[in-house]
């Protein structure tokens, strides 16, 4: 699709056409909601998604590569209506997933070197592995930590496939706990679309993640307090809500003292334009006080 396609020559009218959500939203379609527990992230992942993936791996008895991958996810070519830069836009998939690929690596960038770049909630390691391929130095130790056993798997076979220096390990949300990883202090961690899947956080979510010793903590997440009043940050609003995404991040990292919040951002990129992630990103506080 040609680049001038990602301009603003959309409009929230022409969302209904790309995003069947509008109307149900609106309750002129019905759907059955279900609720962000244990149960169901383990049923969409565990057995749909990733499970899904490592099937197809191992019925083609083949290895991928981290495109190939995407491809068999995300279908690439397909056109969606997105949200970037304060616009509505009309890209292919794979388009707006480099633009937050370079997201990413624009936010890190200032604080690399580091001793390794750690992704809580790394699903199949689209996010981590793609950063890797396109910015980072080929000794960068990489480390995707994962709910799901199914995407763990996928992320070991795709990385040795790449050639990467990565580690993979397992993470809870509902119950963090990183002391028995493998995490040198000083690391970069960062979330993607992935805190969002548990409805209320807690200090103890902050804590555990404190006891990396994290460098820095970047999260690129839908955030429900950025969700304006007006009808697009009523729809947000409204779809956060219904599909019981996470409600609380912002206000859980900016209520604990041991938590120096430096940057928030709202609603930067979206390849649903429901769902646009902001940039939160904190540091403990004896490193803001240094």
């Amino acid at each position: 699709m040609p680049e001038q396609r990602m301009q603003n020559e959309f409009t929230i009218n022409d969302l209904p056409t790309y995003n069947p959500w509008v109307k149900r939203l609106l309750g002129l379609e019905e759907i059955n909601p279900r609720a962000k527990t244990e149960a169901e992230i383990k049923r969409e992942f565990e057995v749909e998604k990733w499970g899904g993936l490592l099937k197809w791996i191992n019925d083609n008895n083949t290895t991928p590569g981290i495109g190939e991958v995407d491809e068999l996810y995300i279908k690439g070519n397909t056109e969606v209506m997105a949200y970037y830069n304060n616009e509505f836009v009309v890209s292919t998939y794979k388009e707006i997933q480099d633009k937050y690929v370079d997201l990413v690596f624009k936010s890190i960038s200032k604080y690399l070197p580091a001793p390794a770049i750690v992704e809580l909630g790394s699903g199949y390691g689209s996010t981590l592995f793609n950063l890797a391929k396109k910015y980072l130095p080929e000794d960068q130790l990489l480390i995707g930590l994962e709910y799901s056993s199914t995407g763990v798997e996928v992320m070991n076979k795709v990385g040795n496939y790449e050639g990467l220096n990565f580690r993979t390990g397992h993470c809870n949300f509902f119950n963090l706990n990183l002391r028995e990883v493998a995490i040198p202090p000083g690391a970069v961690f960062f979330t993607s679309y992935a805190t969002m899947y548990v409805p209320m956080l807690g200090n103890s979510f902050v804590g555990a993640i404190l006891d990396g010793k994290p460098k820095i903590v970047i999260h690129f997440e839908p955030v429900l307090e950025h969700c304006g009043e007006d009808l697009f940050g009523l729809l947000r609003r409204k779809y956060i809500l219904f599909n019981d995404y996470n409600r609380n991040l912002l206000g859980v990292l900016e209520d604990n003292d041991k938590v120096a919040v430096e940057n928030v951002q709202p609603a930067l990129i979206g390849p649903n334009a429901l769902l646009p992630a902001s940039l939160i990103s904190w540091v403990p506080v004896e490193i803001a006080k240094k």
